[in-house]
């Protein structure tokens, strides 16, 4: 196993959607960005310049220096960029820029306008200019625009592409969302994207892709921090006070049809516990035969066979014999009460290190009076012990009455975060203790390495 710092791997940070990169590859082009102040749209227009050598930044709100300041981790020595002060809000500013453009005839020159507004709201005859001036270089200079204001309809007809950018409120946090609401020659269908500005720069979040583990020949591991175990990931183990804390209860609280990508940040800490040589007790409602393969192909058959158990139901008359599965006749009536001799045989197998257990709790059981206080006194022993819980519990709708245990198994958790999707993105939040949203990812060559990328 590979023992590595997993935030030493970064997600690709200056991305930009497919459909996006495409239009900028076009012959011309003009491009409206609107949006409220702060919702990223100065980063998203030098996210796209990056793609010139030759971009005029014309602003209107900003100092110069302010913008300079902003494009330096993203334009480089191979984009030339000359930032105009237009704080005067003259179209004759923009008209000036236009005329030195065609003089100088520079190859694939494009002009930045930061904020249009104060232009267009100055005069009517302002619109009109600004409309000429679009329309009359249309083939020689790329042009694009940004507005926080709404602006009058015969000048968004001048655009070609129209991009709306805004901030999604999810989990009473902002999660930055971009819309391509108009796009030359594509059908009207408006299409959204969720991005970041992490480190200042604008980064499109896409559905993360589909591996093959059979692919991989290690998994990266992370070594403990005393007595703090560790997930596998150093991002993931913030979520957790810095890591998996003995005699923690930890709750995970999962979204309804979540990609099976998000099956990575269990595999994590499962594999990471088991190469570390501690035990692992594992019991979800439907086993998945898929996640004991991935698992089997990270750890050496003695530790597999040794320091993990499945607590399965069964399903048919079959027996299985298999060591590390130990099954179970009806998990509600006999999950908890077998648990505690599980865990004394893997403790005694492991020189009674920490053991990991991931239990899957079932909506039904909250309303099994008997089931609930099983549960209660399974929490005592996990918090009593050297046991490290992690929770898995299906996320209820606001209206239904689940949403009260749900409160109360926050209420008893030392932490509790909430893995949900968008489009297929997977997402991660921490509820307790109270984090931004990260979105899930990995770099995967030879060794396959968790990453959490935080959401800014």
């Amino acid at each position: 196993m590979h023992m590595g710092d997993s935030n030493q791997a970064k997600l690709n940070h200056g991305t930009l959607p497919p459909i996006v990169e495409r239009m900028l590859g076009t012959r011309s082009f003009s491009i409206l960005i609107k949006g409220g102040p702060g919702t990223g749209k100065t980063i998203l227009s030098l996210e796209m310049a990056r793609r010139f050598s030759n971009v005029v930044f014309i602003t209107t709100n900003e100092s110069p220096t302010l913008i300079r300041e902003a494009s330096s981790p993203i334009l480089h020595g191979e984009n030339q960029i000359k930032i105009i002060d237009g704080r005067s809000h003259q179209v004759s500013v923009i008209q000036e820029q236009v005329r030195q453009l065609e003089n100088e005839k520079n190859d694939d020159p494009i002009i930045i306008v930061d904020a249009v507004g104060p232009f267009v709201n100055s005069s009517s005859r302002a619109i009109i200019e600004l409309g000429h001036l679009i329309d009359d270089h249309a083939g020689k200079i790329k042009f694009i625009l940004i507005t926080s204001e709404k602006l009058d309809r015969a000048i968004e007809a001048r655009f070609g592409y129209i991009l709306f950018l805004e901030d999604l409120t999810l989990e009473e946090r902002q999660l930055r969302q971009m819309h391509l609401v108009k796009s030359h020659g594509i059908p009207r269908k408006v299409q959204t994207f969720f991005f970041t500005l992490l480190g200042g720069r604008f980064t499109t979040c896409m559905p993360i892709k589909p591996i093959s583990l059979e692919n991989i020949d290690d998994w990266a591991m992370q070594p403990d921090r005393g007595d703090i175990c560790s997930t596998g990931s150093e991002s993931f183990d913030t979520f957790f006070g810095g890591g998996l804390h003995p005699g923690s209860f930890n709750m995970i609280e999962l979204d309804t049809a979540l990609p099976n990508a998000a099956d990575l940040l269990l595999l994590s800490p499962i594999i990471n516990f088991l190469n570390l040589g501690r035990g692992v007790i594992v019991s979800t409602i439907t086993p998945a035969k898929e996640s004991k393969s991935a698992i089997m192909l990270f750890c050496k058959p003695e530790v597999f066979n040794d320091n993990i158990r499945f607590l399965d139901e069964s399903i048919d008359m079959y027996v299985d014999s298999r060591e590390y599965i130990y099954q179970l006749n009806n998990r509600e009536n006999e999950l908890l009460k077998v648990f505690p001799e599980v865990y004394d045989e893997l403790g005694e197998k492991t020189n009674y290190s920490p053991v990991l257990s991931i239990l899957e709790y079932n909506p039904l059981d909250y309303q099994d009076h008997e089931f609930v206080r099983e549960i209660i006194k399974h929490i005592k022993l996990v918090k009593s012990s050297n046991l490290i819980e992690l929770a898995l519990i299906q996320s209820p709708e606001n209206d239904n009455p689940d949403v009260m245990m749900l409160n109360n198994f926050t209420f008893l958790s030392d932490t509790h975060i909430k893995i949900h999707s968008k489009k297929d993105i997977v997402f991660i939040t921490g509820i307790k203790p109270y984090t931004n949203h990260y979105r899930l990812g990995y770099k995967a060559g030879k060794t396959f390495t968790l990453l959490l990328s935080e959401m800014l």
